[in-house]
């Protein structure tokens, strides 16, 4: 009887469990076509302009790292849509409200602080007089690019990436800046995409298949961020001790 009854349990929550994948499959098909067609055209105008963008750099600058282009506009929209589901849908599970801005907040600001540090310990560098002139020649881009490190810290590559073979992109960054970036990148995976990831599943829990699709787009993304934040780690740490790994990556 026991046999029997454990059976019927397994074949229940089986059933259980494809009747919410169906009821969350059928709301994110609902979700989806109840977008506005105009949001779509203008989402697929922006991923064309960003491919037509790598490619036209990609053949001008063959040697520079074309690859942040995608990179940063994945962290703009990444720390946008963290932003509007804590506005739009995290208060449906009251609960997660404060988590949720405690990690935008602390990570933010962590950021930001970070990528100051960076920044003057560049400048006042006595074994890297270079940055101190290319911070004088692009000032302004330093600053707005140490600003909008509140999104993320590594959107302070950019500046090293060596895009189209501008100077204001060729930042002389030593390797004691790139280590530090790299231990940033490291510390906002536990501070902000775990987190993160782990608000939205419990979001989804408590929501059930009522969930919204700002809600629904903000997992997907964030689950991308981790993955890529989790591979760029591993890869980062395997070429971490050679010099020249870090030349060949941030030229």
């Amino acid at each position: 009887m026991i046999g029997g009854n454990e059976s019927i349990n397994n074949v229940l929550n089986k059933r259980e469990l494809n009747s919410s994948i169906q009821e969350f499959i059928s709301e994110a098909r609902h979700e989806f076509n109840e977008l506005n067609p105009l949001l779509i055209i203008a989402a697929g105008g922006i991923i064309a302009f960003l491919i037509i963008f790598y490619i036209v750099a990609r053949c001008k600058c063959p040697k520079g790292r074309s690859t942040v282009i995608f990179v940063t506009a994945l962290i703009i929209f990444d720390f946008c849509l963290d932003v509007a589901f804590l506005i739009k849908s995290v208060g449906e599970v009251p609960y997660l409200y404060l988590p949720s801005l405690l990690v935008i907040l602390i990570s933010s600001g962590f950021n930001m602080l970070f990528a100051f540090v960076i920044m003057i310990q560049q400048t006042l560098s006595k074994k890297n007089e270079e940055f101190k002139g290319w911070l004088h020649r692009h000032s302004t881009m330093a600053a707005t690019f140490t600003l909008l490190s509140i999104l993320h810290v590594e959107i302070l590559k950019m500046l090293s990436s060596n895009l189209l073979y501008l100077d204001c992109f060729n930042a002389p960054f030593n390797s004691l800046a790139r280590k530090w970036l790299f231990a940033a990148g490291l510390f906002n995976v536990f501070i902000r995409d775990i987190p993160q990831f782990i608000i939205l599943i419990l979001y989804f829990k408590g929501v059930g298949p009522d969930f919204t699709f700002i809600a629904l787009l903000t997992l997907i993304v964030s689950f991308i961020i981790l993955l890529s934040s989790a591979i760029n780690r591993i890869y980062d740490l395997v070429s971490f001790p050679s010099e020249n790994t870090f030349a060949r990556y941030y030229p």
